[in-house]
């Protein structure tokens, strides 16, 4: 075999892991993967060889997405990396993919495989790009009233600003417009995580084991008033700082409501459930709560963890962590252990409720859309479709 014979069979096989008749057949899948394949997702997440045959064989079609072309370059013998771009219609815009792909006694099997994301244009210049026109208060409220919110309703939010495009006012505008359309007798809940953990467990960076003893005994305990959230967002950071608002109370998992149900919705919030049904989690799905998903998608959504607490069970993987708390007027770092809970098949698990004809109301808004969830049918789905489809 030539050089382009190489070339074109690591082609081929490349396009055959795209065929969705091939990605609905695990054992077909597997026999194109090296036993130590490694992905890096999207997301910057490593992936393993059975976590790929399992992801694909639950959704194997390519629905909103386009393929480019490709081309390969042989890099030596036996040895071929193939690079292409795909394009996605609902998510994350441009991918630039790269699979290399090693010649072995059985055949062509792919080792390693990379997923990135193309870059856009960054901040207010690349929030400007995303739209036609700014996106106003009232944009906002007309698209959470098409998608189902109600006057007095219950909801737990979950938002990308910038998905959105250019917004008038920022994230205050969304704030005002969650508060006009859910009213005085409406409650809102956002999650108000901190990423606040135990030194050893910290990976983006890491830090010096010999540090981890200083770090435990000097960072201040945990005050909802003052420490920052991290990562949540800054519709979530200017909702925090609304007159009223109710914080959960817990050092990492926490989360802020406003409303008349604050109180009862948030209290109590228990240490090592954080996310389970001692948690503010379990009270909205009680109260009938619904999900509203703005510029986001189900990868963002904190609510499918109590689903996923509640499918695992005894059986949920666990990690021992710490973070810093006042424990008789004095700081404190306070262990526990917790379900070391995974989001990463919450973008498959999602399409699934929607291949099911599970219910949801969207509605455009910007360069993005909202999305309302009933929370209590989605729990029950989620719950179902994880202890089905989670390798235990």
């Amino acid at each position: 075999m030539n050089d382009l014979d190489d070339v074109d069979a690591a082609v081929g096989c490349e396009l055959e892991l795209l065929d969705p008749g091939c990605r609905a057949e695990p054992n077909r899948v597997a026999s194109l993967l090296d036993d130590d394949f490694v992905e890096i997702g999207k997301s910057g997440r490593e992936y393993g060889r059975d976590d790929i045959v399992a992801a694909l064989a639950a959704e194997p079609g390519l629905d909103g997405v386009t393929v480019g072309p490709m081309s390969g370059h042989l890099v030596t013998a036996g040895l071929v990396v193939v690079r292409y771009t795909t394009h996605h219609d609902d998510g994350p815009g441009a991918v630039h993919r790269t699979g290399w792909w090693r010649q072995t006694t059985d055949g062509w099997r792919c080792c390693f495989h990379q997923a990135t994301v193309a870059a856009e244009l960054a901040g207010e210049a690349g929030a400007v790009a995303r739209g036609d026109r700014p996106v106003t208060q009232t944009d906002v409220e007309a698209s959470l009233r098409t998608a189902g919110v109600a006057t007095g309703s219950t909801v737990i939010v979950h938002c990308s600003l910038s998905a959105l495009g250019w917004v008038v006012g920022n994230a205050v505008a969304v704030v005002r417009a969650l508060r006009s359309v859910v009213g005085d007798g409406g409650t809102i809940v956002m999650p108000a995580q901190t990423g606040l953990s135990d030194p050893s467990q910290w990976q983006a960076p890491p830090v010096p084991k010999d540090w981890w003893p200083t770090i435990r005994a000097h960072w201040p305990a945990f005050d909802p008033v003052i420490t920052p959230m991290r990562g949540m967002g800054a519709v979530a950071d200017c909702f925090s700082r609304l007159p009223g608002v109710v914080h959960s109370g817990h050092p990492a998992l926490g989360f802020i409501a406003h409303g008349p149900r604050a109180p009862e919705l948030m209290h109590p919030h228990d240490l090592v459930d954080g996310l389970g049904d001692r948690s503010p989690l379990a009270r909205l799905e009680a109260a009938g709560a619904d999900i509203v998903l703005i510029g986001v998608g189900h990868g963002n959504n904190t609510a499918l963890h109590l689903a996923e607490v509640r499918a695992l069970g005894a059986d949920a993987p666990t990690r021992r962590d710490g973070v810093p708390m006042l424990v008789d007027g004095q700081d404190r770092w306070v262990e526990f252990s917790h379900v070391d809970v995974d989001e990463r098949d919450f973008v498959l698990l999602g399409d699934a409720y929607t291949a099911a004809g599970g219910t949801q109301t969207r509605a455009p808004l910007g360069a993005a859309e909202v999305r309302r969830l009933p929370m209590p049918e989605l729990i029950d789905f989620a719950t179902r479709w994880i202890a089905a489809h989670r390798p235990r």
